[in-house]
C-alpha cells in the first residue's frame, strides 16, 4: 500500500548472497512492515531498525475508499482540464475531501 517518498533517487545497487531461508525471512519481514524488500533492507542497513505500524481493518478499509475517491477525482480533473473549465461541484468536492483527509491524519 505505501511507498516511501525518497528525497533522492536510488541509483546504486548492492548485491549480497543469502540462503533461501534468509531470503524468505527478509521477504516476510518486509511484507509485515508493508515495505518493498529493497526499502526494508535499505532501512535496516542504514537505520538498524524498522518500526512496523499495524493498521486496523478500519484503517485498511478507509485507505481503500480514499484510493477509490482519488481515482474518481483524478478522472473528473482530467475531464475538467479537457474542457478548459472546472465545474463548481468539483471545486466543492475537492474542499470536502481536503477536510476529510485532515481529519483522518489527526486520527493517526
Amino acid at each position: 500500500m505505501t511507498r516511501s517518498r525518497k528525497s533522492a533517487a536510488c541509483t546504486r545497487r548492492l548485491l549480497l548472497r543469502l540462503t533461501e531461508e534468509q531470503r524468505s525471512v527478509i521477504r516476510a519481514k518486509a511484507r509485515t512492515a508493508n515495505l518493498s524488500v529493497s526499502e526494508y533492507v535499505r532501512r535496516m542497513a542504514v537505520d538498524g531498525q524498522i518500526v512496523a505500524r499495524q493498521q486496523s481493518a478500519y484503517g485498511m478499509a478507509l485507505a481503500s475508499q480514499l484510493k477509490r475517491i482519488g481515482v474518481n477525482l483524478n478522472q473528473l480533473t482530467h475531464l475538467a482540464n479537457s474542457n478548459g473549465e472546472m465545474p463548481p461541484e468539483l471545486a466543492r468536492l475537492c474542499g470536502r475531501i481536503e477536510v476529510l483527509l485532515d481529519r483522518v491524519v489527526e486520527l493517526e
